[in-house]
């Protein structure tokens, strides 16, 4: 058997969040059977997993157990009408190697050197900015999908649906409003349908009450394409709205 133990908190940590020690027993999809015991103390959460196979991708795991976690606490949430948050900090492996998360996506913290705006004040002007609310929303819910892996396609689509938004002059629940708005955008920012589709059907079952599981490779290619997508519009903007020079700036 293969051990691992997680660590992990309920947020906010002013509240003394405790659940007696639960087991269960499951098997992965690729049939592998695994055992799981949880504990919660006084907000301090407590995982030992132990598995028949190895897990390879480690992120993926981590994205699970937080996921498994948040049923629990969802659960005191809807009964007591409190909102709680859950972090899984970190993980031991069976070798004995101890990883501690970041808050961070290691790729796209690998691309933020290439955001088209570094000048925090700049951005800060941008989002105070009510003519650019769309731009406020849409960081929100980048933000968001950092936090909710299960969620991460929802809220991508969510961020670029806003800035779709933002290009459109008619009603937002008009369907061609909104067909012209999404071809305003796709042209002034250069972005082709494709590469908006991608984050779309990522979003489309989950949305809808269907959740459709994700590797951590497939999250980050999600990421990845709606932030290119953020930096675009952020550019446009800085630009004093200019469409984006077709001679610079390749069709995403």
């Amino acid at each position: 058997m293969f051990r691992y133990i997680f660590g992990g908190k309920v947020l906010p940590e002013r509240v003394d969040f405790s659940l007696t020690p639960h087991e269960i027993e499951a098997t992965t999809s690729e049939r592998s059977n695994f055992k799981l015991k949880l504990s919660i103390q006084r907000s301090q959460i407590f995982i030992e997993l132990n598995s028949e196979t190895e897990f390879q991708d480690i992120p993926t795991l981590r994205n699970g157990i937080l996921d498994f976690v948040r049923q629990y606490t969802d659960i005191f949430g809807y009964l007591k009408g409190y909102g709680y948050d859950v972090e899984i900090t970190s993980v031991i492996l069976p070798n004995n190697e101890h990883i501690i998360f970041g808050v961070q996506i290691p790729e796209l913290e690998t691309d933020a050197l290439n955001r088209p705006v570094q000048d925090y004040p700049r951005l800060v002007e941008l989002t105070n900015n009510l003519r650019y609310y769309a731009l406020r929303l849409a960081l929100t819910d980048l933000n968001l999908s950092v936090k909710y892996p299960k969620d991460t396609g929802v809220f991508c689509y969510r961020a670029i649906e806003s800035i779709m938004q933002f290009f459109n002059e008619g009603d937002p629940a008009d369907s061609e409003s909104r067909k012209r708005a999404w071809e305003s955008l796709s042209r002034k920012l250069r972005i082709s349908v494709n590469w908006i589709r991608m984050v779309k059907e990522s979003a489309l079952n989950p949305r809808h009450g269907a959740p459709t599981p994700l590797t951590g490779d497939e999250r980050v290619e999600i990421m990845k394409h709606t932030w290119q997508i953020i930096d675009r519009f952020i550019l446009f903007l800085k630009n004093n709205e200019q469409d984006l020079d077709s001679s610079t700036y390749s069709e995403l």
